[in-house]
């Protein structure tokens, strides 16, 4: 959803430049976003019976409304609905935990069978935690930054900035991706 406002604004900024520098990097380099905190405190909330963190709580939110003119990390409401799935799914795929919206059953609905049965039951989470488990790193937030600077970065902000920008001959440039600095 993030390509649409990054397509338009790099039209615009292409009117006045032909070289833009990005923040794309930070949030990763410096635990920017906001699931870096949550998952110290869904420890807490993942300890507690599946009973209550799966079928309870969810039942108990389902039914409230969303408020639409509240950002999605201040919407209280949704957070309290993606509960359950931050119980679901493991910590070490935290951008599963709290980005997705698609559970693997939906993925598979959505999927060509081919593709299904090509991933041999290999879910996103599965296979980011496993990179996470390999991370060279000791605590729990480094291995998540890694993660997401070797998955999420390249895999989607870069590719969409990529894209978005080139699609108006605009040259986008992440200063704070430059390996000395991120070292």
């Amino acid at each position: 959803s993030s390509a649409l406002p990054t397509y338009y604004l790099s039209q615009l900024t292409r009117q006045h430049v032909t070289v833009a520098l990005n923040g794309d990097g930070g949030d990763e380099t410096f635990a920017g976003y906001q699931r870096y905190l949550l998952d110290r405190t869904a420890r807490l909330y993942t300890a507690l019976p599946a009973w209550l963190t799966q079928r309870l709580l969810p039942a108990m939110v389902a039914p409230l409304s969303e408020s639409v003119d509240v950002t999605i990390e201040a919407n209280v409401i949704a957070g309290l609905k993606r509960l359950s799935q931050v119980a679901a799914i493991t910590p070490q795929a935290s951008i599963v935990r709290w980005g997705s919206y698609f559970s693997d059953e939906m993925k598979a609905e959505l999927c060509a069978p081919a593709v299904t049965e090509s991933l041999n039951g290999l879910s996103s989470a599965a296979m980011l935690a496993d990179c996470f488990d390999r991370a060279p790193a000791k605590s729990f937030l480094d291995r998540t930054l890694y993660v997401d600077s070797t998955n999420y970065l390249p895999g989607d902000l870069l590719v969409k900035v990529d894209r978005m920008t080139m699609a108006h001959s605009l040259e986008a440039r992440s200063p704070f991706l430059d390996y000395q600095f991120m070292e």
